[in-house]
């Protein structure tokens, strides 16, 4: 970003990139390409799990692990195209499960403050397939990191 910001670029964040086309020769900027990765486990108890996930990691990667783990919350979204750091952007959500429904905070840097901070789960405005990044962050973040709290469903 300190790249882009001093070479007055015009840039886009990408994801997985599963939802994007691009024209040969039509895009003039930067494409900041997220390929961040750690899953880290912030709060372990016998109920729940907490768990901070890099914005770059493979989505369906990260639900099969907590599966893995027996954790329960968003198994349903397994096979959504994407990263972890896109999952809060529309509020991805299947067969009854929402990601605001185990959301717990967002680590996002602002880009024209120049900042990073938590946002938590009432600050992002979740609607259906809709939230805060659509809105009025629309352009003026990027997510870094997700933290959700999962059920544990198996001991």
């Amino acid at each position: 970003m300190k790249y882009i910001d001093k070479n007055r670029l015009k840039y886009f964040v990408l994801g997985g990139g599963s939802n994007i086309l691009l024209g040969f020769n039509k895009y003039k900027g930067a494409v900041v390409y997220m390929q961040t990765k750690g899953v880290e486990i912030v709060e372990d108890t016998p109920e729940y799990e907490t768990i901070e996930c890099a914005a770059g990691v493979d989505w369906d990667e990260f639900v099969e692990y907590t599966v893995e783990r027996g954790l329960g919350g968003i198994e349903n979204m397994s096979l959504i195209p994407g990263t972890v750091g896109a999952s809060p952007i529309q509020n991805i959500g299947a067969y009854g499960q929402e990601l605001k429904d185990s959301f717990e905070s967002a680590k996002v840097y602002l880009t024209e403050e120049k900042k990073t901070v938590i946002l938590k789960r009432d600050e992002c405005n979740f609607d259906y397939r809709d939230s805060i990044f659509k809105r009025e962050l629309k352009g003026k973040s990027i997510i870094v990191s997700v933290s959700l709290k999962l059920k544990r469903i198996q001991n």
